[in-house]
C-alpha cells in the first residue's frame, strides 16, 4: 500500500472539516427551541472530546 502524499491529506482534511461543519449545523437547526448558551456548551463539549483525543494518540504536551 502506497503512502498517502501530503496534498491528499490535505484535500481529505478540508472535505471532514467540510463535512462536520455541515452536520454540527444540522444537528444545532434539529435541537429545537434550546438556549443558546447550552447549544454553545454541548458544541464546545464535543471539540474538547475531540481535541483530547487527538492530543493523547499524538502524544503531545498539553501543557507546557
Amino acid at each position: 500500500m502506497s503512502k498517502i502524499n501530503n496534498k491528499t491529506k490535505g484535500i481529505i482534511c478540508i472535505l471532514l472539516s467540510a463535512f462536520s461543519f455541515s452536520g454540527m449545523s444540522t444537528f444545532i437547526n434539529l435541537s429545537g427551541d434550546v438556549p443558546t448558551v447550552q447549544k454553545v456548551f454541548f458544541r464546545n463539549l464535543v471539540a474538547l472530546f475531540i481535541a483530547t483525543i487527538t492530543l493523547l494518540k499524538k502524544q503531545a504536551k498539553i501543557f507546557a
